[in-house]
C-alpha cells in the first residue's frame, strides 16, 4: 500500500514539474553592441525569474535602435510584460521600449516575447553614417491596431509599399485567431496615407503623431485618422503607440 501511495505521489509531483516547465514563458533575446559575458548575465537573471531565455546570434531590426521588449498586438495580460521590464530596470536597462507590434519578420504570440538588447553608442555610430539620407518624413513602417468597437484588427505597413490587414476573432481562454488576411499597397504624403487593398477597395487617413504619459512611462504615437473608404468595412481609425 505505501509502494502505491509513493509512486501516486511521484507521478502527482512529475505532472506538476511538467506543467511548470509547459507555462514557462519564452523570451527570444536579439542584441546588438552587447557583450556576450552581459547577455550571459541577464540569461541568468530572466531564467531565475521564471522564463525560458532563449539567446541567438540574429540581427537586430534596423528599425530596432533602442532596448526593447516586443509582445504580440493582443495581451490578456500584461503581467509578464511588467516583470520582465522590471528586471531589466534593476538591472541598468533604465530606458525599455514597449512595443506591441512585428519587424521584418519578428512577431510573437502570447507564449512568448523578444527582447532586443541595443548598445546606444553602437547605434548612434550607425545613425551618423546616415544622417546626410534621412528624411523629414514620418517613418510609417509600423503596425497600426485597430480604434473602434466593430473591428478587432491591425495594419502593417511595409517600408517596401506593401500593406497587410490581419482581422482577428477572439476566443477567450485561447490565442487571437486570424479570421481574414488582406494583401494591398500603400502611399503616404505628410500628412495623408493611402491605402489600396486589392481584394476589398481603397481607404485614405490623416496622418496625426501624438505624445503623452501613463503608467508605463512616456510615449510617442500615430493615429490615422480615417477621412474616406470605399470597403464595406467598419470606418476605423488605427494607432500605433511605442514607449
Amino acid at each position: 500500500m505505501r509502494n502505491i501511495i509513493a509512486e501516486y505521489a511521484i507521478l502527482i509531483a512529475l505532472v506538476l514539474l511538467l506543467n511548470s516547465c509547459s507555462s514557462r514563458q519564452d523570451i527570444h533575446i536579439y542584441s546588438k553592441g552587447i557583450t556576450y559575458e552581459e547577455i550571459s548575465r541577464l540569461v541568468e537573471i530572466i531564467e531565475k525569474a521564471g522564463f525560458n531565455a532563449n539567446p541567438n546570434t540574429l540581427d537586430v531590426p534596423p528599425s530596432i535602435t533602442s532596448t526593447s521588449i516586443m509582445y504580440p498586438p493582443i495581451v490578456e495580460d500584461f503581467t509578464s510584460i511588467e516583470v520582465l521590464a522590471d528586471l531589466l530596470s534593476r538591472n541598468g536597462y533604465l530606458e525599455v521600449a514597449l512595443r506591441a507590434d512585428s519587424q521584418e519578420g519578428h512577431s510573437y504570440t502570447t507564449r512568448n516575447m523578444g527582447l532586443y538588447l541595443v548598445d546606444p553608442n553602437f547605434v548612434e555610430e550607425e545613425q551618423d553614417k546616415e544622417v546626410d539620407n534621412a528624411s523629414s518624413s514620418i517613418n510609417l513602417s509600423k503596425v497600426y491596431l485597430s480604434n473602434c468597437a466593430e473591428l478587432e484588427a491591425d495594419i502593417s505597413l511595409y517600408s517596401q509599399g506593401v500593406a497587410i490587414l490581419n482581422i482577428y476573432d477572439w476566443v477567450e481562454g485561447e490565442d487571437n485567431k486570424t479570421i481574414g488576411m488582406i494583401e494591398g499597397e500603400w502611399s503616404a504624403t505628410d500628412s495623408k496615407l493611402f491605402l489600396n487593398l486589392s481584394s476589398v477597395g481603397n481607404y485614405e487617413y490623416e496622418i496625426a503623431e501624438f505624445t503623452g504619459r501613463d503608467d508605463y512611462g512616456r510615449y510617442y504615437g500615430i493615429e490615422l485618422l480615417n477621412t474616406l473608404s470605399e470597403t464595406e468595412l467598419p470606418h476605423c481609425n488605427f494607432v500605433y503607440i511605442e514607449y
